[in-house]
């Protein structure tokens, strides 16, 4: 099992004990995947994991890759 899907069962699970009912693995209508999601609220969680970052090769600075940004983007003009 990868690291990023136990945290996603560790987030999960805490949100569950504090009573948060939400859906694990959700898609949108239009096809975006939310790791975490409360589709009534209109609340969703991307939990990090190694594959939403890239190294700068010389730096090393780690960002948002590219297609979580788009994603990120995407959900906040929804509202």
């Amino acid at each position: 099992q990868d690291r990023g899907h136990s945290n996603l069962h560790e987030v999960s699970d805490s949100l569950m004990q504090i009573g948060w009912e939400h859906e694990v693995d959700y898609e949108t209508e239009d096809g975006l995947s939310l790791d975490i999601a409360q589709p009534r609220s209109k609340s969703g969680i991307i939990v990090d994991g190694p594959s939403h970052y890239a190294t700068h090769v010389t730096t090393g600075v780690r960002t948002e890759n590219g297609s979580i940004r788009l994603k990120s983007r995407l959900l906040e003009a929804r509202g």
